[in-house]
């Protein structure tokens, strides 16, 4: 069973008079727009063409077979380019919002979800990027063991020295330098 943690959906008018902007209508009607601008550039290609054969008939075959095509792939690849922008910037709000309904703002290195399943902490930082991917270990053909025996190697390519890290409840977890123990102690 998955959860759904999108932002909600509301119909066209509903969203586009959401003064709490809580649904959005820019994804729902990017497509009508970018299809918009491809007619009106291709409106505007041939109207370019059209003067251009009023001016002089060798500019106007330079613009029918060269510059009009030419100017009408520009501006079409460049608006694609935009609006490919403007829903990863969607796509961000989306994931970020999914992530904070999921109760995980960035979680330290090691974590490997809400069932307090810990791998081991790294020597090595790694980035904010990797947190919440459910990778124990950096990028590597290894992983760390959650449970020996499920298909997961048991060798942890780097390892942190033994320590107290935290873990999923707020509390500090020793790390004994190959497995995490059952001590905890409260922060501080």
């Amino acid at each position: 069973m998955t959860t759904d943690y999108s932002v909600p959906t509301k119909g066209f008018f509903k969203s586009l008079f959401d003064f709490s902007f809580t649904s959005f209508i820019t994804p729902k009607i990017i497509r009508i727009v970018f299809g918009i601008v491809i007619v009106l550039v291709g409106l505007a290609a041939l109207i370019y063409v059209i003067v251009a054969f009023r001016a002089n008939l060798v500019l106007g075959i330079v613009t029918l077979l060269i510059l009009a095509p030419l100017g009408f792939l520009f501006y079409v690849i460049w608006t694609r380019i935009v609006l490919e922008v403007v829903m990863a910037i969607f796509t961000i709000a989306d994931s970020t919002r999914a992530l904070a309904m999921q109760g995980g703002a960035l979680t330290p290195p090691g974590y490997l979800g809400p069932q307090a399943q810990w791998g081991p902490p790294q020597s090595s930082q790694r980035a904010p990027s990797d947190w919440n991917q459910g990778a124990a270990t950096p990028a590597t053909p290894t992983q760390s063991p959650i449970e020996p025996g499920k298909g997961q190697s048991t060798e942890t390519p780097t390892q942190a020295p033994a320590g107290w890290y935290p873990d999923s409840t707020g509390e500090q977890r020793f790390w004994d330098g190959a497995k995490w123990t059952e001590q905890t102690q409260s922060p501080g």
